[in-house]
């Protein structure tokens, strides 16, 4: 889980984005999102990832929807995600965090 926290903070610079964008393995975190699909908090930054380089990337856009089944997977993810079957992995919010959430409800 620590990697696609990485990725999350690293898609939002836009020279590192750039740099992601060049491998060319776009469809990669597409397929990482299926592979992780159980899990809430992995699904949800890989899809950030990707929704920053597609968002900001001709490329990556590109490149993702030519990969086979692109959007068929996309719509696939988002039935399982909406099905209420992703699993939040149990965590203690650190103090000052659940104070700000109790305030947020």
């Amino acid at each position: 889980m620590n990697i696609s926290r990485l990725l999350s903070k690293v898609s939002i610079d836009y020279n590192c984005a750039e740099q992601l964008v060049n491998t060319n393995k776009t469809q990669v975190f597409l397929n990482m999102m299926a592979l992780y699909k159980e899990n809430s908090a992995v699904l949800i930054r890989i899809a950030f990832v990707l929704g920053n380089l597609t968002t900001h990337y001709e490329k990556a856009r590109r490149e993702l929807c030519s990969t086979p089944n692109c959007f068929s997977k996309v719509i696939q993810l988002a039935l399982f995600y909406l099905s209420g079957k992703v699993t939040v992995p149990d965590r203690k919010p650190r103090e000052g965090k659940s104070k700000k959430f109790e305030e947020l409800s």
